[in-house]
C-alpha cells in the first residue's frame, strides 16, 4: 500500500507545473533528513553541478534490550543522484546510495554493507527548502559472523522502502 501511495504522490508531482523558484543550483548546498520506515539519517545535499548531486549521510542508533546489553547502530553513506529540470520547482532524480551499518552489541562490533538504486523527485517551496519523495530497492549484504541489525549471518536481503526527503538550503 505504502509503495502505491509513493507511485501515485511521485506521478501526481510529475503532472504538476513548477516553474517558479530555481533551487538546486550548482554550488549550492543544503542540509536535511532521509526518513525511511527503519530508519532516519541527516544528509548534506551539494550540488555538483545544475543536475548532479553528491549526498554524504549519518544516522546513529542505540536500543537497549530488556534482557542483555545495548545495541549502538553507527551508518554513514553517500548518494549520488542526477536531477532533471534544472531552475524548475519540481526535480525528478535517479541515483544510487551505498552505506555501512557499523553495529556493536555485547561488545562485539559487526559491518553490513548496503546499495540503493533510487528514484524520486523533490520539490522546491522556496530557493532555500524542499521535500521530496523517493522510492528505494535496498540491497543489504550482511556480516560473515552476525548482524544484529537483521539478525542474520552471512545473508543478503532485498528490500523496497520509501523515503521522504526534507531539505534545507543555504
Amino acid at each position: 500500500m505504502r509503495l502505491q501511495r509513493l507511485i501515485f504522490f511521485v506521478s501526481l508531482s510529475l503532472a504538476l507545473p513548477a516553474s517558479s523558484f530555481a533551487g538546486g543550483t550548482s554550488g549550492q548546498t543544503g542540509i536535511g533528513f532521509l526518513v525511511t520506515d527503519i530508519s532516519t539519517s541527516l544528509n548534506l545535499r551539494i550540488w555538483s553541478s545544475e543536475n548532479m548531486t553528491i549526498e554524504p549521510t549519518f544516522s546513529f542508533s542505540r536500543i537497549f534490550p530488556k534482557n542483555s546489553g545495548s545495541l549502538a547502530s553507527y551508518q554513514m553513506g553517500l548518494g549520488i543522484a542526477a536531477h532533471w529540470k534544472p531552475g524548475e520547482d519540481l526535480r525528478p532524480y535517479i541515483g544510487g546510495r551505498i552505506s555501512f551499518d557499523i553495529a556493536s552489541f555485547n561488545d562485539e562490533t559487526y559491518a553490513d554493507i548496503a546499495f540503493s538504486p533510487v528514484f524520486g523527485a523533490e520539490y522546491f517551496f522556496s530557493d532555500h527548502f524542499s521535500v521530496g519523495g523517493e522510492f528505494q530497492v535496498i540491497f543489504v549484504f550482511t556480516d560473515d559472523t552476525f548482524s544484529p541489525a537483521l539478525l542474520a549471518t552471512n545473508a543478503t536481503y532485498i528490500q523496497p522502502a520509501q523515503a521522504l526527503t526534507v531539505q534545507l538550503y543555504f
